[in-house]
C-alpha cells in the first residue's frame, strides 16, 4: 500500500458486517482500516479481471 495521506471517512454499514470485518482484522493483526482498504482493493482487482474476461 502506498503512503498516501489517509483521511477519515463516514460510511454506513450494517453492524453485523462491521463486526465480522473487525474480527477478521484482529485475527490478521491489522487495524480495521487496513483490513477494509485491502478488501476494497482486492474487490476492485477481481472485478477488473472479470470485466476483461467478458
Amino acid at each position: 500500500m502506498s503512503q498516501e495521506t489517509k483521511e477519515p471517512r463516514n460510511i454506513r454499514i450494517r453492524p453485523n458486517v462491521l463486526h465480522q470485518a473487525h474480527i477478521a482484522a484482529v485475527i490478521q493483526k491489522k487495524t480495521l482500516g487496513q483490513w477494509l482498504e485491502e478488501a476494497i482493493l482486492e474487490k476492485i482487482e477481481r472485478e477488473q479481471k472479470l470485466g476483461k474476461e467478458e
